[in-house]
């Protein structure tokens, strides 16, 4: 239905997979992949100078089935919705970085946070541009015996506002009443680093540094927020009535 999104919502899946081969499928999925993009820089000798390039890492961050077990000569519809996960924004005006996005390597499960992001010293001649970039596409895979026989990538965006057409009366009233419609989550895969110096003099931030980083805006208010969004914001909700209940009594 659309290809920008936000933390909490749900994407619609609608669609068909028919089997025209002679032997089963086990699998048909969908994945929520991360391409990650950071600037490295390297000495050319020959060249006697730096070289700025962009290394890529691409992770999957959720898996959701599809269907399973079609046989040879089955048609089957498709009729999914897949939850969007708290994740850090796609990164705005990418144009200017073009490069190949590698296969993904599904058991690895780093996020933005256990790659070693740091701030170099030494580093002045190139850290006024930007270092890190992400961004998202959804992977669709086909596996029978085992293998993926079939894969096709469609880049999709993670915004941090949602559309005015979304919105409901719950989201608009708490603006009026000057309340934040937003519930800041951490993404699981994140993990923030201890502050320490290195020989290379490279500091690397702490969980104290970074943990008002490491909280995206996750919506639960809208049209299109997810069943496990609502779920979280009723159980979020409870449990503040009862503190306050208990803060009374007491």
């Amino acid at each position: 239905e659309k290809l920008a999104f936000v933390c909490g919502e749900s994407l619609s899946i609608t669609g068909r997979i028919e089997n025209r081969s002679d032997r089963r499928i086990e699998k048909v999925s969908v994945t929520i992949q991360q391409i990650l993009r950071t600037r490295e820089k390297k000495r050319n000798v020959e060249a006697d100078k730096d070289e700025v390039f962009w290394a890529v890492d691409s992770v999957d961050i959720h898996d959701d089935s599809l269907a399973l077990f079609v046989d040879a000569g089955a048609n089957i519809k498709i009729d999914r919705r897949l939850h969007i996960p708290p994740l850090p924004p796609s990164t705005p005006n990418e144009l200017e970085m073009v490069a190949p996005v590698p296969p993904t390597n599904r058991r690895s499960r780093k996020s933005l946070s256990h790659a070693r992001i740091s701030h170099d010293k030494s580093a002045a001649g190139w850290d006024a541009n930007r270092l890190v970039s992400i961004s998202y596409s959804l992977a669709f895979r086909v596996k029978s015996s085992g293998v993926d026989v079939m894969a096709m990538t469609l880049p999709v965006i993670i915004g941090s506002m949602p559309l005015h057409s979304t919105k409901t009366e719950a989201y608009n009233d708490k603006i009026e009443l000057g309340e934040d419609p937003m519930v800041y989550k951490q993404c699981r895969a994140d993990k923030a680093l201890k502050l320490t110096y290195d020989d290379n003099n490279v500091l690397k931030c702490s969980q104290f540094m970074l943990q008002y980083v490491n909280k995206y805006p996750f919506f639960v208010d809208l049209t299109t927020s997810s069943k496990q969004s609502k779920k979280i914001s009723m159980l979020a909700s409870a449990i503040r009535a009862e503190g306050k209940l208990m803060k009374n009594i007491r």
